[in-house]
């Protein structure tokens, strides 16, 4: 008979990240996983920036509490395991333990002291080793992580499960006006090219004079840079409604890029039909629409570009319901689904790591 999975019998472990707005983020997962779900913001430090002392204590306690409480689980998920993960996995067998891997994995190719930036990175990375070494089944959230992931650990079972995202078809609403101004928004700063980006909006400053950039979530040095650029609107924090009605009024999602695995920009694009033009990268492919444009050079995303802004406005809209439509894949109900059958796979597998 199939195990059946619980709240009594598997635990979720997870925080929100503070940058993420409060319907974005990996955490979105968890409610629609049979699980009981710990939650490292409601422990002391909860809540605040990452890399400070604050939250570097949460995630030391936060890692503790779980090595108190996981005894009675059958399993255990980790939603964002390089925040915290390093002293939670001891050699208890009947746990299976599943961890998503969201960063690079270049620290875990690293063997000698020499190969890092200091003492306290090396010692990090090999308490990090470690624990990632004793995990039963291990999430990557792009295809092309997974030989990384299986190089790095090998007795580990390797899937690629995609991120999700919310239904958001509340906010949406079509557009019913010509492209005035052509509206170009970019969110999010984790791996975003400036250089890219900054190509991009000089070459419409001088060239393309209807195009309008947003820059939502920008970090410090891209709003002081841009902030006297008469094309370029930077905004401060958005609350939900604010923000999915901003994206909603735009035409096109830009995302230039140096890395990726998931992207919760691009997937909120999408669950609002916004066509999205990014960066030629395999890793973010998993994500793509059939309509999502990739380009290698400022040439290429202008003429992406220019393509959107001459559609008639009900050719645009149609192409909206449709991208709207193919986002349904990534809804996390459906991602649950794939979760946890995953979930089976590594209980069933019978091969308890240490």
């Amino acid at each position: 008979m199939t195990f059946k999975f619980t709240k009594e019998n598997t635990l979720v472990a997870g925080f929100h990240i503070v940058h993420h707005a409060s319907g974005s983020g990996y955490d979105g997962l968890v409610s629609h996983l049979p699980a009981t779900y710990t939650d490292a913001d409601n422990l002391m430090f909860g809540h605040t920036r990452f890399g400070s002392l604050q939250r570097k204590a949460n995630m030391l306690f936060f890692d503790f509490y779980l090595k108190m409480i996981r005894s009675k689980y059958k399993i255990v998920h980790f939603l964002y395991p390089e925040g915290h993960l390093g002293f939670t996995l001891a050699p208890l067998k009947h746990i299976k333990k599943v961890a998503t891997v969201h960063l690079k994995l270049d620290w875990a190719h690293k063997k000698h002291l020499s190969e890092f930036g200091s003492f306290k990175e090396y010692l990090y990375a090999k308490i990090r080793h470690r624990a990632f070494s004793q995990l039963d089944g291990i999430i990557t959230l792009s295809s092309a992580n997974v030989a990384e992931a299986q190089r790095c650990f090998p007795k580990a079972k390797i899937k690629f499960i995609p991120h999700g995202i919310h239904n958001n078809s509340h906010y949406f609403q079509l557009l019913y006006s010509e492209h005035k101004p052509f509206k170009i928004i970019t969110i999010g700063m984790n791996y975003r090219d400036f250089e890219q980006y900054k190509a991009i909006v000089n070459h419409a400053r001088e060239h393309q004079k209807n195009w309008q950039f947003h820059l939502v979530g920008a970090w410090s040095a891209w709003r002081n840079f841009f902030k006297d650029y008469p094309n370029v609107v930077v905004h401060n924090y958005l609350e939900n409604e604010a923000y999915f009605s901003l994206l909603n009024s735009c035409h096109v999602h830009l995302l230039p890029l140096t890395f990726a695995t998931a992207n919760n920009s691009l997937l909120e694009a999408h669950s609002l039909g916004i066509p999205s033009i990014i960066t030629n990268l395999v890793s973010v492919k998993d994500y793509a629409t059939s309509d999502t444009r990739f380009f290698a050079d400022l040439a290429e995303a202008v003429n992406h570009l220019q393509w959107y802004e001459q559609m008639d406005i009900t050719a645009f809209n149609t192409l909206r319901q449709q991208i709207k439509q193919e986002a349904q894949r990534f809804f996390w109900e459906n991602i649950a689904q794939e979760v946890i059958q995953f979930y089976h796979e590594i209980y069933e597998n019978g091969n308890a790591t240490r």
